[in-house]
């Protein structure tokens, strides 16, 4: 997706996705879209197959958890996007020591802001996409 790129840095759709079908739907949706797509880029990555998938899954577990606890709304989606990306990074940098990866830590907690910004502005778009997707489907759903 390099047209959402800004000075090398992508939105983690995946994450905004699961969240957002977390909160809009089930806990079970966002986990398997957490796991499914999760192994299908840790594949691409580069990285060791399913860090970024259990960093992931391990952040939208939490969100499920406290899901009862949030109204949904946009303002609602921008602030959990915001803190679980700060969670799903800082469990990615745990999980990669844990491995014995190489990480330059000083810089990636400048990206790790970077990221909860730019994830936090992207998540709306998201968030509106997979509602308006779900009352289409709905529509469907009561015409036939």
């Amino acid at each position: 997706m390099p047209y959402l790129q800004i000075k090398g840095l992508i939105p983690d759709i995946i994450l905004i996705l699961s969240i957002c079908y977390t909160l809009l739907y089930s806990l079970q949706i966002g986990m398997a879209v957490s796991v499914f797509s999760g192994l299908l880029l840790d594949a691409l990555s580069g990285f060791p197959v399913g860090i970024g998938t259990l960093s992931r899954f391990l952040t939208v577990t939490l969100v499920g958890i406290l899901k009862g606890n949030v109204y949904v709304r946009t303002l609602i989606i921008m602030t959990v996007v915001f803190i679980t990306t700060f969670i799903k990074e800082i469990l990615f940098l745990l999980i990669h020591i844990l491995f014995g990866t190489k990480l330059y830590i000083g810089s990636s907690l400048l990206l790790i802001f970077y990221k909860m910004l730019y994830n936090t502005i992207f998540s709306p778009v998201v968030y509106f996409a997979l509602r308006k997707v779900g009352q289409l489907f709905h529509e469907q759903d009561q015409r036939g």
